[in-house]
Parts: C-alpha cells; structure tokens; sequence
C-alpha cells in the first residue's frame, strides 16, 4: 500500500473528480458566439445569382437580419436553417441564413459590418469584400455577354426639346439557351418623360452564326430640358437553360435553368433648344395638333345661352399643356367658365385632347364678332413653329319677346373664376328699334315652403342586390319545370301509379260473382302494369318473368286462382284468396324517381345560384326623416335680414341634410348676402337631391352666373340636351330603382320563354315574351345611361369645394413645407375619412389630400 493513500479521504476523492468532469463539461458546452459570412470573400460571378450565407454560432437573431444595401449587389433572403453539433464535448449550435446575391456589374463590391441584435446581445458581422468573376455557363462555357445582350435604340441621337420620339428597348438571348422572361426592363427614364413599356415583341435574328431571339419593348417620351445625357442602365431577367438533368435522354429530363441579369448599354442623346424667338401665342406645346372652335347657336335672343367650345387635339408633349388659347368675349356677355377637360387616350400619355364650354349669356341685342384664336406650336418634324388660327364667328342677338321695362343694372356679374377671357366690346350697330326694353338681369328666386326630404342613393353594394332579386326568381321556376317535366317523361311513372291504384284495389273485397269476376280482371291488369307490360291481355308467363322468383310463384298461384274462377273451371276462390293478394301487393315495389335526372335541366339554374350567393350584399337602412322648421328663416330672409336666416336655415339643414328646399333656401341667402360661392354649392345640392324642381334648377344656374363656375357633371345635367333632360325627369334614387325594375322585365321575359322551352304554351306566348324582354331593354339603357351621367355624384361621399382653396397633404397648416396645390371653387370631390376638422378627398384625376370641412358642402349628408 502507498503511504501516501492514508492522505486522502475517499469520498473526498471521488467529490473532487466529479467536480473536475462538470468543469470540463461545461467549458466544452460554453463556446464564443460570433455571426460571420460564408463565404467571406472571393469571388462573384457578374450578372449571375450565387448563394452567400450568414451563420449565427451560438446565438439566435431577434427576427430576420437585415443587411446593409450595397450599390450594385442585389441580397435576398430565401431561408434559413439550424444545425446542432457535440465533438469532445464541445457544443455548436449554428442558424444559417441563405441570401440570393447578385451582382449588377462587373465592379468589387463591400458589405459593410454591421449589427445585428441577438439573444445574447448586440453581435457584429464583419466586413466582406467581393471581386467581380466570370461566369461559364453550359457545355460552352460562354459568359453572360456571350449569351445576352440588351441596349437601348431610338430613331436619332438628335431631338428638340419637347419632341415626342419613340424608344426601343432589345434583349438579344441566344436561342439555345432561351427559357424564358423572369421581368420586365427595371429602369428609371429620368430626365425623359415616358409612357409604360408596351408589350414584348419577339422577333429572329443571327449574330456570328448563332441563332438569336430578339425581345423587343417599346415606349414614347420626351425631354423637357435642352442638354446631353446618358441613359440610365436598364436591367432585365431572363431564364436560360444550361442543360439537362435526369431521365434517359430526352425522355423525362428536367431542364436546368440558370436566372441572368442582364445590364443594358448606357447611350447618349442630345437635346436641342427650340428656336428663338417663339411666337407670341406658344405656349411650350411641341408635337402635331389641330385646334377647333365652334359657336352654338349663332342666332338666339337676348338671355338665351350660346355655348362656345374650343378644343385643341393631337400628338405631343401634353403633360406640359395646361390651357387652351385665352379668349375675348363682348362686354355685354354674362360667362360661365367650366373646368378644361383632359382627355388622354386609354394608356397613352402624348395622344389625346383639352376641350373647354364656355357658356355665354347675351344680355344686350346687336351683332357681333367672336374673333378668331390664334395658338402656336413647335413641329419637330419640319423643325419650325406653327400657327393654328380659328375663323371669326358672327353672333346676332335679337331682343327677346315681351320683355318687361327694366332700369336696373344689367353689368354682368362673371365672379372670380374668369382666366383666360377678356371683355372686349365687339358689337356692330345696334338692331334693336328704338325704345325696345332691355331684358332683366336674372335675380334670386323666392325660398320654397315645402318640407319635403330627398332620399339618398344607394350603395352600388345596395343597387347590386336589387338587380340580382329579380333573377331569384328564375331558379324556382326553372326547378319546378325541371321537375315536372322529368315527371312527365320518367317510364316508370306508370307502374308506380299502377302499384298504387292496385293496392287500393285489394283494399274492398268485392261482394256478389259478378263483381268479383270484374275485381279479377282488374286486379289482372293492374299487375301486368306494375311489371311494365302494357298489354290489354297479359301472359302470366311475361309476368312471371318480369318478377323476383318468391313473387314469381305466389302470383302465379293467384294468377291461376283467378283464372279458374274467370273461365269456369272453379266456381269461388279460395278463402285466402285476397290475403295472399294484399301481402303480395305489399311486397311488391315500382322503380323510384330517378331524382338525377333533374339535374341535367338545372345546369344553368346551378350557375345563377352561384352569382346570386357571390354579388348579394346586405341593403342599407333608411335614415328616419327629420322635418325642420322654416319659419323663422323665412321670415329673417322676407326681412332682408340675410345673415340670420342663412344661420337658421343652417341649423335646419345640419338637422335633415337631405331636405332640399332648405338647401334651396339656404343658397338664396347665401346669393343675397354675396356669397356665390357658397350659395352655388348649396343649390347644387339642392338640384342633385330633386332635379326635376325647375326653380331650384333656375336658380342654381343663377349661382353659377355669380360664381364664375359651374361644377363638372352638376352642370351638365342642368343644362340642355336629350340626355340632361332625361335625368331631370326623376330623383337619382329613382332612377336606380328603375334598373331592378327593367331586370324584372326581362326576367319575367325569361320565364316565359323558358316555359315556352319545357311545353308550357299560352296564346300569344311569343309576342308576351318580346314585349317585357323590348321593354326591360329599354328601361336598362336609360336607367344606366342615367347612372353613367351621374358618376362620382351618386356616391353619397361626395361634396363640392365652394370656395378657392389649398389641397394639403397632411392634415395641419403648421407645416411649412408639405407640398400643397391649389384648388378652385366648384370642383367635385369624393370625401375618404375625418381628422379634427379635416377631411381626406380623391379628385376625378385620382390626386388625394386633406381640405378644411368648412371649405366643403356634402351633396347627400
């Protein structure tokens, strides 16, 4: 024994080395976190996409990493993975996250260090740096180049300013390699002006003996700055097959595909300045136009309205021109000048129109000229300037017919929305005899005493699922047919007819030989029917046949019973004669209705179904009808006291926004207290609530004298024509019940002529049909025409800007610098939501931003 073993104590021995192990564990288990990129460094392939991963050792990332961006690299994530590891008792847990990375050029690029917060604190990957490689791609090991190319084309490197010229964009790919396109070009056009690319055109070529497929995208644009520049570089990705992969042959192999990144050529053009120096009347409009001015009528009486239109079309820079040539209008003309309308072909930005009606109101007789317009622009193609000139028009207005004596003042009243109009005295000499009275001057109207309430439209959501009610009856109808007519031409519906009539048969047993023999050749036939024989002698043979075997033989055993009876051979029946007969007829079964064989007339009623289940949408509620009280008011505004009766009627107004003589009202007195603004807004409500009232149309059109304006789509339907005649005729709420109306006809229509198709016939069936499917027609056409001449104005979010103001694009006027734009009295507006007094609009145009509420009148709330 060793002298030194009495030194120490066993189970302090074994404490010790216990102690030792955990140390050794747990140094092995403990390791250093780091978050690296694999791999770190090297080399990039230009134009092809390679995988770069970022391991995290020993920690985990609070959610997905994020790198830096880098010009010129292109990193996605596309997954990660985790991963455990124990070697000599050191544990490694690793979570790697795989990135997509491209790079755009043949340039070195750096991914900076950067943080990333974990579970065990803030870890720092460092910096990468990466050279630009070459790629070999397929059996030729040919580069991106070699496979493909873009660049930019375009008819010279030479334009004007302005000009309109069209641009090409070529990728080349080597037809072998082909797959297909993985985008669309990715490139920015600035400084140039563009429309959208259009799309792809494929064409053949050959390059060094190789077959090519040529992709082309073409645009237009143009430059507004004269100067050179460089094009900025487009990028595109195509798909090319590299190989195959798996099968035998050609027979189930698998393409292998490689995704390129194909980097355009970077030309130059230059734009040249316009001439100088310009005519008088250019306006910067460069391309091809044509300009047309037309005076409708050129005869009319004092305070009939002309309407003067001007329209200015064709091809060119039209993002730049913003008004039509400025006009001059006699002095003695009251104007109303409504918004210029842009029309831009269907996905073009350079092909389209500005058309302008600017309604004039004669207020003195005499002859005279509408002088003509002239308007200036640059051709490129001639490299001149060109003038468009209008004729003069002669305009003769004769004194209107027992017109009453007059003195007041008959200056006209344009408002403030007059740009682009001079008053300018053109008249010839005077026609009118002397001491002929001059017309009035139109003045406001009286307030109207009735209570009435508009009602508001419905939702389109609301007017869906009324058109779609009138189809609901179809499907119940087409069932019925369906299921009377798979009745009537089901075969085995006699025999179970027969089943039945034979059971109630055996139900009364007959009294008496005579009418017992009669009951036997009943029962006979009955049974022959019920086993599909239709003979009026039946075989028992073809019975017995017709039967399962144990029913077989009981009935022959009747059938012979009966028999015997019938032809002498027996004198009575036995006495279990009819107790076998009615437990046999009990047993006995006829083929049900085949319930499939409706289905192949219900085909379509299935597709109604379904579209009656997808477009029905719950229909809004009424709001109660609240009536205001108006005396008061009335008798401030008989008072002259306009101000008060304008904030009594506002009151009453701001209690049942849909009573539109208290709208009307409330425009008088805004038109007494010289606030056409307000008081066109008004009263246009008023009009779209109850346009046929002639008097609240009157004096609309009286306010938008005042003003200066008439709002877009209110205007026109207050004026003349077939169509704005049509819609005065009746409320809009109206006009959207009678579409449900006119799908009712033609499905009524329908009915008939699908009881016409299933043999359910009627005098004067057809004539019926083509007059409810002509009237439902009809009705459709005008109701929808209606509809579509409303537009945004039956949305009940709609409201009429009523005074000159700033659209913002946050909702404060603190901040200096947002961007705004101004906006003018009468424009139509769709209101999204509130902020503290704010309200968020979409113009027609699609802009959007925030207005005051007080610069707003709702047309249905």
């Amino acid at each position: 024994m060793s002298p030194f073993l009495p030194l120490f104590h066993r189970p302090l021995l074994r404490s010790a080395l216990l102690v030792s192990v955990l140390v050794l564990l747990c140094a092995g288990l403990l390791q250093a976190q780091s978050v690296t990129w694999s791999p770190a460094g090297g080399k990039l392939p230009a134009g092809l996409i390679s995988e770069l991963s970022l391991v995290f050792e020993n920690c985990t990332p609070k959610g997905d990493p994020t790198p830096p961006k880098v010009p010129g690299l292109m990193l996605a994530l596309r997954g990660s993975s985790q991963s455990v590891s124990i070697i000599n008792f050191s544990k490694t847990a690793t979570i790697t996250f795989a990135f997509a990375a491209r790079l755009e050029k043949k340039q070195a690029v750096e991914i900076p260090s950067f943080t990333v917060d974990t579970d065990k604190g803030p870890m720092t990957a460092a910096a990468v740096k990466f050279e630009p490689g070459e790629a070999a791609l397929g059996q030729g090991n040919l580069s991106v180049e070699e496979i493909s190319q873009s660049r930019f084309l375009f008819p010279s490197e030479t334009v004007w300013s302005g000009e309109v010229f069209t641009l090409t964009y070529r990728l080349d790919v080597l037809r072998r390699y082909y797959h297909q396109i993985a985008s669309n070009p990715e490139w920015d056009p600035a400084p140039l002006v563009t429309e959208e690319w259009g799309k792809p055109e494929l064409a053949d070529g050959r390059s060094k003996n190789e077959a090519l497929l040529n992709i082309l995208y073409r645009t237009r644009g143009y430059a507004r700055d004269p100067g050179s520049f460089q094009f900025n570089q487009a990028q595109q990705l195509v798909n090319i097959r590299t190989g195959n992969s798996g099968g035998f042959g050609l027979f189930g192999s698998q393409p292998e595909l490689q995704q390129l990144a194909v980097s355009s050529d970077q030309p130059r053009i230059t734009v040249k300045p316009l001439p100088q120096p310009a005519p008088s009347s250019f306006g910067g409009a460069v391309g091809q136009f044509k300009l047309a001015s037309r005076v409708v009528p050129t005869e009319a009486k004092v305070g009939e309205p002309l309407t003067w239109t001007l329209e200015l079309s064709g091809t060119g820079n039209w993002p730049v021109i913003t008004q039509l040539p400025a006009r001059s209008v006699p002095k003695s003309f009251e104007i109303i000048q409504p918004q210029a309308r842009r029309n831009l072909t269907e996905g073009k930005l350079f092909d389209g129109s500005l058309s302008e009606d600017l309604v004039m109101i004669p207020r003195t007789a005499g002859n005279y000229t509408i002088p003509a317009l002239n308007f200036s622009y640059f051709d490129p193609k001639t490299g001149a300037y060109r003038t468009l000139s209008t004729e003069t028009v002669k305009i003769t207005v004769t004194a209107a017919p027992l017109a009453g004596v007059s003195n007041g003042d008959t200056t006209p009243r344009t408002g403030g929305n007059t740009q682009g109009l001079t008053n300018t005295d053109t008249s010839g000499t005077n026609t009118a005899f002397p001491g002929t009275p001059k017309a009035p001057a139109p003045i406001p109207g009286d307030p109207l005493a009735t209570q009435s309430l508009a009602s508001r439209p419905l939702s389109d959501g609301a007017l869906l699922t009324l058109v779609l009610l009138p189809l609901a009856c179809l499907p119940l109808i087409w069932l019925i047919l369906a299921v009377l007519r798979a009745l009537e031409r089901d075969p085995a519906s006699p025999r179970r007819a027969a089943l039945k009539q034979l059971r109630s048969l055996l139900a009364k047993a007959p009294s008496g030989e005579q009418a017992t023999r009669s009951h036997l050749r009943e029962w006979q036939k009955q049974c022959a029917r019920v086993a599909g024989i239709s003979s009026t002698a039946p075989a028992l043979q073809g019975l017995s046949r017709a039967l399962p075997t144990t029913e077989a033989t009981q009935l022959t055993k009747l059938w012979q019973d009966a028999d015997a009876l019938l032809y002498g051979r027996s004198s009575s029946l036995p006495k279990d004669w009819f107790i076998n007969a009615r437990s046999l007829a009990a047993r006995q079964t006829a083929p049900r209705f085949p319930m499939a064989s409706i289905l192949r007339h219900l085909l379509p009623l299935i597709i109604v179904s379904i579209i009656i289940i997808q477009g029905a949408a719950p229909l809004q509620a009424a709001e109660p009808a609240k009536t205001p009280a108006k005396d008061e008011a009335a008798a401030a505004y008989s008072g002259g006291n306009y101000a008060e009766a304008a904030r009594l009627w506002s009151l009453d107004l701001n209690a049942a926004p849909l009573s539109w003589p208290v709208r009307h009202n409330l425009g008088l007195a805004y038109l007494q207290h010289n606030q056409p603004g307000a008081a066109m807004a008004e009263l246009a409500a008023a009009f779209v609530q109850n346009p046929s009232d002639e008097r609240v149309r009157r004096n609309f059109r009286l306010a938008c004298t005042q003003a200066g304006v008439s709002p877009e789509i209110i205007g026109e339907l207050s004026g003349e024509g077939p169509l704005p005649f049509l819609v005065r005729q009746a409320p809009l709420r109206s006009w959207q019940y009678a579409l449900p109306c006119a799908i009712l006809l033609l499905a009524l229509g329908l009915v008939v002529l699908l009881a016409r198709a299933y043999k359910r016939r009627f005098p004067l069936q057809s004539v019926v049909a083509g007059t409810l499917l002509g009237s439902g027609v009809l009705l459709a056409l005008l109701s929808l025409s209606v509809l579509y001449r409303y537009g945004p104005v039956r949305n009940q979010a709609s409201a009429l800007v009523w005074q000159n103001t700033t659209l913002r694009s946050i909702p404060t006027e603190a901040d200096a610098t947002q961007k705004t734009s101004a906006i003018t009295t009468g424009t139509l507006v769709l209101i999204d939501k509130d902020f503290l007094g704010w309200r968020h609009v979409t113009l027609s145009n699609g802009e959007g931003g925030w207005l005051r509420s007080a610069d707003l009148v709702m047309l249905w709330r």
